[in-house]
């Protein structure tokens, strides 16, 4: 006889039964999902760091071509120092009447051309600094990349090793053994 206290009991006689089957064996769904989880978890992992090579690789090639951008705007420079030099020569030559106009003329013409070059390059060096700034997320001076430069290394592997680790580590080709799996 039910306990009159039951608030759950009010005196019907209908009873309900509920039943939690899982069968014992599955054909492989449950081992089957779980290594679909772990692969699609190894994917999105590869996916991950395929993006973040990516960006390593943008950061990168930016740095690599502010840097050339930066020297041959250094050479441009002393290039526009020298070509103002040869102008001022060419101009005392033409003053005591030794070289023509013409020269004159030409000699400020390269002059202008060096200028004008040496406007486009600043304004590259500029933009490639923006655009470092954009990727990394941080604000620099061009002097602070120009300490930090060092001389090339030379891996201590060998050209075969190299090319087997960069493949092992490859997130693209981990990316696509997990989607296979």
């Amino acid at each position: 006889n039910p306990s009159s206290g039951d608030p759950f009991y009010s005196g019907d006689k209908t009873v309900t039964t509920l039943r939690l089957q899982q069968p014992i064996w599955t054909n492989g769904r449950l081992t089957s999902g779980k290594s679909k989880a772990v692969a699609s978890m190894t994917y999105e992992a590869a996916n991950l760091n395929e993006t973040s090579l990516q960006i390593s690789l943008k950061v990168a090639q930016t740095y690599a071509e502010l840097l050339a951008a930066y020297w041959r705007m250094q050479a441009t420079e002393q290039s526009l120092a020298t070509h103002q030099k040869l102008r001022e020569q060419v101009q005392r030559r033409v003053d005591l009447g030794v070289q023509p106009d013409a020269d004159l003329q030409l000699a400020q013409t390269r002059l202008d051309s060096v200028k004008s070059e040496l406007s486009v390059l600043r304004s590259r060096v500029e933009s490639l600094l923006v655009r470092l700034q954009q990727l990394v997320g941080q604000v620099f001076q061009i002097s602070n990349l120009l300490r930090h430069v060092s001389d090339p290394l030379s891996p201590p592997l060998s050209q075969d090793q190299a090319l087997a680790t960069a493949i092992a580590i490859n997130p693209s080709i981990q990316k696509a053994l997990a989607q296979s799996q």
